[in-house]
């Protein structure tokens, strides 16, 4: 499965976003790392699969199928990015989890449109930032990418 990062493939408004929370980061002695942005349909089909291959202990990550992906995918839709911190040494990690809230807070804090994968109701994702300017009708929290 191959990972798109690169920040330009996301809309002109989740750039700007992604600059002003990097920055914010920067204030606040922060690093982190672009994982992905744009999810190709094959990317989503590999994801979707995970948890319903038959595999002992493989947990479903997501709900959003090819099928529903361009209505429910902020990857797809060029509208969420997901990051990893850099710690000591350079050492990419998923902790601790309240640098991730303290970013989410602030992500948040930017856009009424800005929503963070660790508030979500199921399937906390906190590595998760999006801007749901493709979906604006839909209920802010609770929604799976």
């Amino acid at each position: 499965m191959h990972l798109i990062t690169d920040i330009a493939q996301l809309t002109p408004r989740l750039q700007a976003l992604e600059s002003m929370l990097r920055a914010f980061a920067r204030q606040n002695n922060i690093d982190y790392a672009i994982t992905e942005t744009y999810r190709t349909m094959a990317t989503i089909a590999d994801y979707y699969a995970v948890g319903r291959r038959g595999v002992a202990g493989e947990k479903i990550i997501t709900h959003v199928s090819p099928d529903n992906a361009a209505m429910k995918s902020p990857h797809y839709n060029r509208c969420a990015f997901d990051i990893v911190l850099i710690g000591a040494g350079g050492k990419r990690t998923y902790e601790p989890l309240a640098t991730f809230g303290t970013l989410g807070e602030y992500w948040e804090s930017l856009d009424p449109l800005c929503t963070w994968g660790g508030n979500w109701q199921t399937l906390k994702d906190n590595p998760h930032f999006e801007h749901r300017a493709y979906q604006q009708s839909r209920p802010r929290r609770g929604e799976v990418s």
